[in-house]
């Protein structure tokens, strides 16, 4: 008799000698009483939460291994959130659970007995195995067979094939329904892109960019740049010369126009593998006289140890605004960075945006977002070049090439949608995903909440048949994909 939790099983530690569960979870029905009749009305019914007690024995060799255990064990089941809780009898399901309550211990020379409870708030079993049902381009209405015996909650991925300004499903309830976007009136209104793509860098090859000897800040301009993979690659440094301060090669290149409103999206590599390391890269903004207006930073500036920071800001390094800096939520949490820097300027509104992005799943994680309203009008010189930089520092060594790069780069023109106009919500090519568990909306694994209708409900589908329809039905690739859940 074990259990696995976070992924480890329980027979690494101790014997599970006895586990109490009930039948059901805790079952709240919530009646109103009607003065004058008998009884009472039943108005709906709640699940509470569901516990999982574990009578345990953990024998060890002498008393110091087992203090030495009981430090293992305890760091293994204490979680700050709900993780997967696996039994033995079945394997094929699991529960979201954590440790809840006290785990006192009885100890017996060199042999521990006790009781671990686990708690799941959401009381109801998930299978193990996801189901997708895809959806082909031009499909109206499918029907979405689940198993199971209790409701659950899908997520549908939508690949669109043609720009569009709305994007709605819904189930034969007029309550369930998922709608993004604005129709288009076609008497009186026109379809618009929020943006309109300048510059798509895929760093195939570097003869468009300017090898520039100035204009980086704490250091010089120096050695060489390289293209790694060429074709499917990434731009990195191949000298960075030399220098007592920052040190690397640095290119720039002018965009078509100069933006007034712009978005940019910067996709660095960064990761440092010994405290010793230190390495940054760096993209300017520029205006059309080369001075700098902007910057997008990730590095690791730490001579005594391993942490990875960033910075987007608005302005000069004199009289500028960091909009976002740090090292994240918890310090290290950024030391192992594959994602996206993105800022925006809209008017006298700035947006900073930095995330680790999942290329397995396509969504972001470990993000950070913060805004920025120029009140003083201070910040107002047209992007017209975007420079980049590949540093390190002293003679400390730093991040080898695959863990130093820059992926891609993109700047966008930002348009001013007008009272007749309507917005793009998805350009072909793009993803938005509906988790209706989590309530998550994402495009391109970006937060994408603020497009949702306030109709909308993000529904469930029951055990058995559930028809959905599409509309409009010939612009995405639908994927459906759920887990069936048990009592």
């Amino acid at each position: 008799m074990s259990f696995t939790f976070k992924e480890t099983s329980s027979q690494a530690y101790f014997v599970v000698e006895k586990v109490y569960r009930s039948l059901l979870p805790p079952v709240d029905n919530d009646l109103v009483e009607v003065p004058g009749r008998p009884g009472a009305y039943h108005r709906k019914t709640k699940l509470g939460v569901l516990e999982f007690n574990f009578q345990i024995r953990i024998r060890q060799k002498n008393v110091r291994a087992l203090n030495d255990a009981k430090r293992t064990i305890a760091e293994w089941l204490y979680s700050e959130n709900p993780e997967k809780l696996v039994l033995e009898k079945e394997p094929d399901k699991y529960y979201l659970a954590k440790l809840d309550g006290n785990t006192d211990l009885e100890e017996i020379v060199k042999i521990g007995k006790g009781t671990l409870k686990f708690i799941c708030p959401d009381p109801i079993a998930f299978d193990q195995y996801e189901v997708l049902a895809p959806i082909p381009l031009g499909t109206e209405a499918a029907n979405i067979n689940v198993d199971g015996t209790y409701k659950t909650f899908p997520v549908v991925r939508a690949t669109f094939k043609k720009d569009t300004t709305v994007f709605l499903y819904a189930t034969e309830n007029e309550n369930e329904q998922v709608f993004l976007g604005k129709p288009v009136d076609v008497d009186t209104e026109t379809a618009v892109p929020l943006f309109t793509r300048v510059l798509y860098e895929r760093f195939e090859s570097l003869p468009n960019w300017q090898v520039s000897t100035t204009g980086v800040e704490y250091g010089t301009a120096t050695g060489s740049m390289r293209i790694e993979n060429v074709g499917t690659g990434y731009v990195t440094y191949e000298d960075i010369g030399t220098g007592v301060n920052w040190h690397g090669p640095s290119r720039k290149r002018s965009l078509p126009e100069p933006l007034d409103n712009w978005k940019i999206d910067f996709f660095p590599r960064f990761k440092t593998n010994v405290a010793k390391e230190l390495g940054r890269i760096e993209l300017y903004l520029l205006d059309v006289n080369s001075e700098i207006i902007g910057k997008m930073y990730i590095g690791d500036r730490y001579n005594a140890s391993m942490l990875v920071d960033t910075k987007i800001r608005i302005g000069s390094d004199v009289n500028g605004v960091n909009i976002l800096q740090g090292s994240g939520d918890k310090p290290g949490v950024w030391n192992d960075f594959t994602g996206q820097m993105q800022f925006i300027k809209t008017g006298s509104r700035f947006q900073a945006y930095i995330g680790i992005i999942n290329y397995k799943t396509g969504q972001h994680h470990t993000r950070k977002y913060e805004k920025f309203v120029d009140s003083k009008n201070q910040f107002t010189k047209k992007l017209a070049q975007v420079q980049i930089y590949i540093a390190g520092y002293g003679t400390a060594p730093i991040p080898v090439r695959e863990r130093m790069f820059i992926d891609h780069l993109d700047v966008y023109k930002q348009n001013i949608i007008q009272k007749n106009q309507v917005e793009y919500i998805a350009r072909a090519d793009d993803v938005i995903e509906i988790d209706h568990y989590t309530k998550e909306i994402t495009k391109n694994g970006m937060p994408f909440k603020k497009y949702l209708n306030p109709v909308s409900n993000l529904f469930s589908l029951k055990p058995g048949s559930n028809a959905i329809g599409f509309q409009p039905s010939d612009v995405a690739d639908v994927e459906v994909s759920y887990r069936s859940r048990w009592l």
